[in-house]
């Protein structure tokens, strides 16, 4: 088959396709392998056939477990991947939405809390532009904020002292140390 403007799909309107001479595209160069019409090697493409669900399970972030039982996280990182979505002022007084920052350190976040079997109460957009990761008891809440700046937040209080405040380095060793503290204090 010769290679002719045809058979390539260089969309004319791209900035950085559009003028390129076919020369460019066509002509042999040493530094560039050889186009397949050239070569007498065979490539084989293996296809990624692969579900969300089982890289999610290879990396250790789904486990296994029996049909029967339902997982509180399947529902906790739909709502995280549906916060994308969400447009400004969508509480009505003016709130900016979750960014990708966010989204991504509350997806970390909602990963380590799956490890340690530690499902929050809730994942809700934050009024302050994040993500708040909720867990609340009885006698104490505490959240994990992941702000759209990229700071992650540990707030921690109890019906007879004010809330306590920590930043998280945006680590798993740290972001795993503080679900531990919410654990023991719950456990309490």
């Amino acid at each position: 088959m010769a290679l002719t403007e045809s058979n390539y799909h260089i969309p004319r309107n791209d900035t950085f396709a559009s003028g390129l001479p076919l020369s460019w595209v066509h002509s042999p160069h040493e530094a560039l392998p050889a186009t397949p019409e050239q070569s007498s090697v065979t490539i084989t493409v293996k296809l990624n056939r692969e579900s969300p669900t089982t890289a999610a399970k290879e990396e250790g972030i789904i486990m296994d477990v029996p049909p029967y039982v339902e997982s509180p996280f399947t529902k906790l990182f739909g709502r995280i991947e549906s916060m994308g979505k969400l447009q400004d002022n969508w509480n009505s007084y003016g709130a900016v939405p979750p960014n990708t920052t966010a989204l991504f350190w509350a997806h970390r976040v909602l990963q380590q809390l799956l490890r340690a079997n530690f499902a929050p109460r809730a994942i809700k957009p934050s009024p302050d532009a994040g993500v708040g990761i909720i867990f609340i008891s009885e006698t104490k809440q505490a959240s994990i904020e992941c702000l759209n700046d990229g700071s992650i937040l540990m707030i921690a209080s109890d019906p007879t002292g004010e809330p306590r405040i920590r930043p998280i380095v945006q680590t798993p060793e740290q972001i795993k140390r503080a679900i531990e503290e919410i654990q023991d204090s719950f456990s309490l």
